[in-house]
């Protein structure tokens, strides 16, 4: 008999991505929490452990750049958790902020689903 499954957060305000993301890391063993805005994934970190947490960089909203919040907002809430942040705009800057965070990597959207799972399951590490 296996133990439980890993929880995993999502966090993105694409709800295709979203509900593909869900889907495929859900058949590969992880119970999967979305999380559609910033503020929802705030509060889901703030009242719950997610030993994995995956944000999109940009939300709707004045900056564009909440998910660096999100990230944020993971690691002191579990620094031994594994952060990924997707993002089709990444700068210098984003993967300054990103590293001093402690983000684990930065992924570029579209990210296949069979590298992200790799990834997220730590069997691969991306270039």
């Amino acid at each position: 008999m296996s133990g439980p499954k890993p929880r995993i957060l999502i966090a993105d305000d694409e709800e295709a991505l979203l509900a593909v993301l869900g889907e495929y890391l859900g058949c590969c063993g992880y119970d999967v929490t979305m999380a559609r805005r910033p503020s929802e994934a705030e509060e889901l970190l703030a009242s719950n452990e997610y030993p994995v947490v995956i944000t999109d960089l940009r939300f709707w909203g004045p900056d564009g750049t909440q998910g660096l919040e999100i990230a944020r907002a993971a690691r002191k809430r579990m620094p031994s958790g594994r952060v990924f942040l997707l993002t089709a705009y990444n700068t210098p800057e984003v993967e300054r902020e990103a590293r001093e965070i402690g983000v684990e990597a930065l992924l570029e959207k579209p990210v296949p689903l069979w590298e992200l799972a790799q990834i997220v399951m730590g069997r691969s590490a991306p270039h």
